[in-house]
């Protein structure tokens, strides 16, 4: 299924109303909602008839003059009915007939002024305050929510900012990642993010798989169109094993991890009832061990439970704060769908349609990229040999037995805790030599596979064997290395060559 918004400005020419119509056959959408469209009520059935025979509508016109907001469903796809309509915002319930998809929909449009949006914001938070349904709400809504969404023109104020973003809290809503263009509105010389596709966090908790693509502006707008696709849900596959801090607090960490939540409540509601049966019976001294005992379970289950999360939901600003049960899920569930690439443009320019398609992609680009052979000169000897060496000593010294002491060391500098037994035959294990590629998006608009920057993550056991490595070479760099070398030796500083030369320039015209 797919929902487009798009701002169209004047929907009364023939020119615009072929323009959506051809737009809505490329595109194979499915729902569409039109923006400041300056219609009236009495010229809709001819349009209609004229351009999108079969399909069905509804509007806002009759609570505003200038003919605002317009939405045009396909009745043989989906099944839209009409919940609240008002002069900012459309409020419809969407089920696709294909997949039995079921959510709520709110096509937004706001009013230039902000004191004029303030009805908008409201109406949205009381909308959302009994919403148990997937919802996304999308469409202009004049307004940017950071100051990076306007380049050009006069600052953006607190003030234009903070009813939308008390609005996003309370309600919940986010952004759905996108692709495209960042900034969606332009007048040629300012140019600001101005539509946007924000859906609740119950769009998580349900699994619905979406991308916002916000397209070039075109010639019959100044706004992009935004088409929100609805993919198909993402069969978790193996993931690699990683582990978490908390369970080192526990020795027998099998039983701590096994439901954390539930085992901290349970812990917390012993101790409270032996509170309780202590304060009838103070002198009770079998009471008196039992809440001791219990006070010290309930505090290391919860800290248990607080570092796991902490974990989860990778918030530095919540280091010192507690678990925040419905915070902390809902973050949690949104970086969980944030971290998967579900579409990547192609070569052509166009959207992949399903998750092998984008295995395809990157797959592709990288085995052109690095899977082609290349011939290289050999290293001179000669030259190897005139240059500066290390003695026989300090060779062997290299080449010692690695101690227990130094694995150790090296294992305290990375917080964590492994066994010497991988340096006693010489290798390691095939299994220790695969590595986890993660894509890393180079900017928050990431659609090709040229956007994404692949970064290796080696075992433990390398940052081991690299940080003993270091240590033994260390004290030999200062004999190897050219003096002129400054920079990432110990002993020595990059700014000294600065000095250097800025004491030539001073003396260069004296005689």
């Amino acid at each position: 299924m797919r929902i487009v918004s798009w701002n169209i400005r004047g929907f009364n020419k023939s020119l615009k109303q072929k323009g959506v119509m051809n737009f809505l056959r490329h595109h194979k959408l499915d729902v569409i909602g039109l923006l400041e469209t300056k219609l009236v009520e009495a010229t809709l059935p001819k349009i209609m008839r004229t351009w999108f025979a079969g399909w069905k509508h509804t509007c806002n016109f009759h609570m505003h003059p200038a003919g605002r907001n317009l939405v045009l469903w396909n009745p043989a796809i989906v099944i839209l009915e009409e919940l609240d309509i008002y002069p900012q915002v459309v409020h419809c319930a969407i089920t696709c007939k294909v997949s039995s998809v079921s959510l709520l929909a709110s096509f937004i449009y706001g009013y230039h002024i902000v004191g004029s949006r303030k009805p908008l914001w409201d109406n949205l938070i009381s909308f959302g305050e009994n919403c148990s349904l997937p919802r996304i709400a999308i469409g202009d809504y004049n307004n940017v929510l950071n100051a990076n969404e306007k380049c050009n023109g006069k600052d953006v104020t607190n003030k234009e900012l903070k009813d939308f973003k008390e609005c996003c809290v309370l309600t919940g809503l986010t952004d759905l990642r996108s692709m495209g263009c960042h900034f969606t509105w332009t007048n040629n010389e300012v140019w600001c993010k101005l539509d946007r596709a924000m859906v609740n966090k119950h769009w998580f908790d349900q699994g619905l798989d979406g991308m916002a693509n916000f397209l070039p502006l075109g010639c019959l707008s100044d706004d992009s169109p935004c088409i929100v696709s609805l993919l198909d849900v993402v069969v978790n596959t193996n993931r690699s094993f990683r582990f978490f801090n908390m369970w080192a607090s526990h020795t027998d960490f099998n039983d701590i991890f096994s439901h954390i939540s539930s085992r901290a409540a349970k812990a917390k509601e012993d101790l409270e009832w032996g509170q309780l049966q202590l304060h009838d019976d103070p002198t009770n001294v079998d009471l008196q061990n039992f809440v001791l005992i219990m006070r010290k379970q309930s505090m290391s289950l919860s800290e248990v439970e607080r570092c796991f999360y902490y974990q989860q939901a990778k918030r530095k600003h919540l280091n010192q704060s507690d678990r925040g049960t419905k915070f902390f899920h809902d973050l949690v569930k949104r970086n969980k769908k944030l971290n998967q690439i579900v579409v990547v443009c192609k070569e052509v320019g166009l959207p992949t349609t399903s998750i092998d398609e984008v295995a395809k992609e990157f797959t592709k680009f990288y085995e052109c990229l690095l899977g082609t052979l290349d011939s290289c000169e050999p290293i001179n000897s000669d030259i190897i040999n005139a240059g500066p060496s290390i003695s026989l000593e300090q060779a062997v010294s290299l080449e010692r037995d690695i101690l227990r002491q130094e694995i150790r060391d090296a294992l305290f500098d990375i917080g964590e805790d492994k066994s010497p037994e991988l340096f006693i035959n010489g290798s390691l294990l095939k299994q220790i030599n695969h590595t986890i590629i993660a894509l890393v998006p180079k900017g928050q608009h990431a659609q090709s596979v040229g956007d994404y920057r692949p970064i290796s993550y080696c075992n433990v056991f390398y940052k081991v064997i690299t940080k003993i490595m270091a240590k033994r070479m260390a004290p030999l760099l200062e004999n190897i290395v050219d003096p002129t070398q400054a920079a990432f030796v110990g002993g020595r500083l990059m700014t000294e060559n600065i000095h250097l030369a800025q004491e030539l320039l001073r003396q260069y015209n004296c005689k």
